[in-house]
């Protein structure tokens, strides 16, 4: 990121182009207004007048414009880093949830790295200690099997209160990434070799 010396001297830089170029605008406005006046074309004048308000208008809403758009952090509470900094992978396929299109734009990182490694299957649904409490509950299924990458659908039961129930027992608070980890082996880190 710019240090902010820089960034305030460069909107001043803008700024004052700006201020320039509205000075500019308006010299041309008066005397296109002074030209009307004397051949008597009123309605001219009043164009003249709208243009120029507007003109300033816009400058004003520019010149009010603190960030730069090409260093602005974006930062939200999906990507608390910023996407300018630490971008949010891609996903790798279109991905459906339960019916429900899923893009980019609304969701974490870890989200996003859990559904690029889904892979078409049925999954049963597991408590901590990798118990299964009830088999092929999850159905994470390819629209054309043939297409490693192309659209995948997630489905799993949820539309009974039992199944909403049983759900909210495996929920730790994070919602979709718990249920994603389900789907998706943990990695185990490798053993170090002692010695």
């Amino acid at each position: 990121m710019p240090p902010i010396e820089k960034t305030t001297t460069d909107i001043d830089t803008k700024i004052d182009r700006l201020s320039e170029a509205v000075a500019k605008l308006a010299e041309f406005t008066l005397a296109q207004a002074a030209q009307a006046r004397t051949s008597g074309d009123t309605s001219t004048v009043e164009q003249l007048t709208e243009v120029m308000a507007a003109g300033i208008a816009e400058a004003n809403m520019k010149s009010r414009q603190w960030w730069d758009e090409s260093t602005f952090p974006d930062i939200s509470p999906l990507n608390p880093l910023g996407e300018l900094a630490h971008p949010r992978p891609n996903l790798r396929r279109e991905v459906w949830w339960v019916g429900f299109h899923l893009p980019k734009n609304e969701l974490m990182r870890e989200e996003i790295e859990l559904l690029n490694q889904l892979k078409p299957g049925e999954y049963d649904l597991k408590d901590d200690m990798g118990r299964v409490v009830r088999t092929r509950f999850f159905r994470v299924v390819a629209r054309d099997p043939q297409i490693p990458d192309g659209p995948i659908l997630v489905t799993f039961p949820c539309t009974s209160e039992d199944d909403r129930n049983l759900l909210a027992r495996f929920d730790r608070g994070r919602g979709m990434v718990d249920l994603l980890h389900q789907m998706v082996p943990k990695k185990v880190p490798a053993p170090v070799a002692v010695g």
